[in-house]
């Protein structure tokens, strides 16, 4: 609005000033007889008259240049703070200024993965990173929790992964997929905020109207542990034939069978000796 009206006013100026820049009208000249010309007004003060409209005429072209040079600087001042403007309001996202980033590590991202990234995609990065740490943390639990505890009706399911293959285990795993596809599509009282990743909401007021920033970290803190805790386990017991807590038990005897392992997604194949491993049996140091 600056420059418009800065504009304007340098038309105005030359728009007033425009007749000191034409010359003056010649005087009115009339033929006689015999083709003699004379003048109307006489040259009485001619040189006087000539030389006034010159000096008026230089003046005036000098105000309007300034007037003219005024309004260019300002609006060049105000194009140029504009555009200063405008690069900091589209400065990138910064992603290591966001929760999660804590000592020793910081910010930790050697894949290159957060580099550029939007906001956005940052979003959609933190939900899948959320919801994988979450996870992670029951599923590990559930692997420990299992190997000494059974649910009723689930005693006799076998423990470890084997379990996911054996009745009623492999009902509740159809049951679990279909909980999470509910949650995946939205169809749960539960939904997740676009604007706060991970966020579906307090029931039970556990955060008390608000979640602090040591608490988010925390949260992320141990979901990450918990996806490597998972890992660790699963692939201790494809190797070891041993499940959950009783890796504990068997830590200072690596020298499994190889007829104690079983696959990842089958049957188990597990033996007696891998069956005397599990449960309760696996704190039994002595057996």
């Amino acid at each position: 609005s600056m420059s418009r009206s800065s504009a304007a006013m340098a038309v105005a100026t030359g728009l007033s000033l425009a007749p000191a820049f034409i010359s003056p009208a010649a005087p009115s000249q009339r033929t006689q007889l015999r083709g003699v010309v004379s003048n109307a007004a006489g040259s009485v003060g001619a040189s006087g008259s000539a030389a006034a409209p010159s000096g008026v005429s230089s003046r005036a072209g000098a105000l309007a240049a300034v007037a003219v040079s005024a309004a260019a600087v300002s609006a060049k001042r105000q194009a140029s703070t504009r555009a200063a403007a405008g690069a900091v309001a589209c400065r990138a996202f910064d992603a290591s200024a966001q929760p999660g980033v804590t000592p020793p590590l910081g910010f930790f991202d050697p894949a290159g993965i957060c580099k550029d990234v939007s906001e956005t995609e940052f979003k959609r990065l933190r939900s899948c990173e959320l919801r994988h740490g979450r996870a992670a943390m029951m599923g590990a639990a559930g692997l420990l929790a299992q190997s000494v505890y059974k649910l009723p009706y689930y005693e006799d399911v076998p423990s470890g992964l084997a379990a996911q293959w054996t009745e009623p285990g492999a009902n509740s795993l159809w049951l679990i997929f279909g909980l999470i596809g509910c949650l995946e599509i939205g169809l749960c009282p539960w939904k997740e905020d676009p604007e706060d990743p991970g966020n579906y909401g307090d029931p039970l007021n556990l955060g008390k109207g608000s979640v602090s920033l040591e608490m988010r970290n925390k949260e992320l803190n141990n979901g990450r542990f918990a996806m490597f805790a998972w890992l660790g386990i699963v692939s201790a017991e494809l190797y070891t034939g041993t499940s959950g807590a009783g890796q504990l038990a068997v830590a200072r005897d690596m020298k499994v069978a190889a007829s104690a392992r079983h696959s990842f997604c089958g049957a188990s194949t597990a033996t007696r000796a891998r069956a005397e491993r599990s449960g309760l049996r696996a704190f039994d140091l002595a057996s």
